[in-house]
């Protein structure tokens, strides 16, 4: 895994950081706030959101994501812009693949509404 200049492990090869700084920049420049994701359930395409990054310099966005990504390398990651004053996902603002997993985690296991007890 590539080391950044402090000596720390990257997740992000160069090219995704590219990528992500060039997201970064088109969310900012629009005037939002950049949100990242992962796909939790690629199949259904299933994305929550991990980390609203409060950052105007897109290298430090990229930054960000490279640390995120090296939480949860088994997951997709994209950046989404977020408006600034209400803080919701907005679509208008685009939605960006960041990272793509290697080796990424299989489907979903679906989850019961309810808990269930077992006796």
């Amino acid at each position: 895994m590539p080391r950044t200049a402090s000596g720390i492990h990257r997740s992000v090869s160069p090219h995704e950081r590219s990528r992500t700084i060039a997201a970064a920049r088109s969310i900012l420049d629009q005037g939002g706030w950049c949100v990242l994701e992962v796909c939790v359930d690629v199949p259904h395409q299933r994305w929550e959101s991990r980390v609203l990054i409060f950052d105007l310099v897109p290298n430090a966005v990229a930054d960000v994501v490279d640390e995120e990504v090296g939480h949860e390398p088994q997951l997709d990651a994209r950046l989404t812009g977020c408006d600034r004053w209400t803080l919701q996902l907005d679509e208008r603002l685009g939605a960006f693949p960041c990272y793509l997993a290697e080796h990424p985690r299989g489907p979903a296991e679906p989850t019961p509404a309810e808990p269930r007890l077992r006796e």
